[in-house]
């Protein structure tokens, strides 16, 4: 048997003195590499990414925007306050990073982001709430 810390022993002791069994399993986390692909030539590449502690709750999100080569372009990020879900910040997000686009004036450019709900919203698989729809709408312009 393996306690952990020694309040779990004294629970032990007491659970084996009452007849139960206890089990405990060791966690071990998978490691995988994450990077991100520089685009191919000739274009640019926006990651977007929003987060919400809580859903709803405190939010955030930001862009970068990298060429060919992984160098950062410009980046945005933007604190959303309060009363936002992710979906939300996540939606939000794309759009900032987007309107950065625009305003550089990118002609040839790739969107990564990390949501697939978002991705469903903008290409009409999923419906969206009142709360994002006006987003979605300039995301589509």
């Amino acid at each position: 048997m393996v306690f952990p810390s020694k309040n779990n022993r004294l629970v032990g002791i007491l659970v084996q003195r009452i007849g139960f069994q206890q089990h405990f399993t060791v966690f071990q986390p998978k490691i995988l590499l994450v990077s991100l692909r520089p685009p191919v030539a000739d274009f640019l590449k926006v990651n977007t990414h929003g987060v919400s502690r809580e859903n709803p709750g405190e939010s955030a999100g930001r862009g970068t925007i990298r060429d060919s080569w992984g160098n950062i372009i410009s980046a945005v990020s933007s604190y959303y306050g309060t009363s936002q879900t992710s979906v939300h910040a996540k939606i939000r997000a794309l759009l900032e990073g987007l309107g950065l686009c625009d305003r550089l004036q990118v002609k040839h450019l790739i969107v990564e982001l990390d949501s697939q709900v978002v991705l469903n919203i903008v290409l009409d698989k999923q419906q969206s709430t009142w709360q994002v729809d006006f987003m979605v709408q300039q995301i589509k312009q």
